[in-house]
């Protein structure tokens, strides 16, 4: 591990809470989405970080947190992340969405983007 790894997930939560909504959710489509499917393509458990805040406020990275995606589908467009999150505990329905119309999760929480954790 190197010395600041401990330091770059909090502050990836808030980078991504303050580039703005359009330029978190483009990443998320562009980048994060396509590494994503590779990885469970390659038949492997994925961290992501799902940001649920927008603005420059380090306090606001609390709403946020990690979950674990273990398949995908795609919809058309959409790229549909079928996931483990612990705020819904023994669910296997949970989803987050990453497509045109931005970034949601199907339990109705705001997202405004997710990234990989490696």
């Amino acid at each position: 591990m190197r010395s600041l790894d401990w330091l770059r997930t909090p502050l990836r939560f808030w980078w991504r809470g303050a580039i703005g909504l359009e330029r978190a959710a483009r990443r998320t489509r562009e980048v994060e989405g396509p590494r994503i499917r590779g990885d469970i393509d390659g038949g492997r458990l994925v961290r992501l970080g799902l940001v649920r805040h927008h603005g420059l406020s380090p306090q606001a990275m609390t709403q946020s947190h990690q979950v674990v995606a273990y398949a995908y589908d795609v919809v058309g467009d959409a790229l549909a992340l079928r996931i483990y999150d612990p705020n819904w505990p023994g669910r296997d329905d949970v989803t987050v969405t990453v497509g045109a119309a931005g970034v949601s999760q199907s339990t109705g929480e705001t997202l405004t983007s997710l990234f990989r954790i490696a």
